[in-house]
Parts: C-alpha cells; structure tokens; sequence
C-alpha cells in the first residue's frame, strides 16, 4: 500500500506500506549493526519506507526505508546498504 502526498511544483512524496517500490538489485557496501536487548522481541514482520520524487529531468532522489524480521531472540540487527 501507499500513499502519494503532492507537495506541489511537480514535487511529491510516496508513502511506502509493507512493501518497498522497486530497488536495484546492487549495493555498493553494506553497514550491519546488532544491539542487545534486555528480553526477546515478539512481533511481525513489519516494511516502510518514504520516497520522494522531484520533477523529471532533477537528479535530486531520496528514498529511507526500514524492514523489521523478528527472529524470537534478543537481538535486533541493523543493516544499510551504502550507496557513493
């Protein structure tokens, strides 16, 4: 599911919902961090991510996304993949 927010000027954000819009499939490093917590997370699997799109022809892109996968422990995982 998303939702689009116009933001005016031919300039929008994109609300992204239990899914991702489409990534490339290649990362030029990859960062992972893990933290301790003091009792195991339960919960589900949980996708959001906020896309905004300036007008054609910018070479101004963002895109912040977040994937939560509960793995019944006390860890939590981080990890990003770092682009130039």
């Amino acid at each position: 599911m998303n939702v689009v927010f116009d933001l005016g000027k031919f300039r929008k954000a994109v609300l992204w919902k239990d899914e991702f819009p489409p990534l490339p499939n290649e990362a030029d490093d990859e960062l992972e961090t893990t933290l301790q917590l003091s009792k195991p997370v339960v919960s589900e699997n949980k996708k959001l991510a906020l896309e905004l799109k300036l007008p054609r022809n910018s070479s101004y892109y963002a895109l912040l996304g977040v994937e939560y996968i509960p793995n019944q422990t006390s860890e939590v995982k981080r990890w990003e993949d770092v682009g130039p």
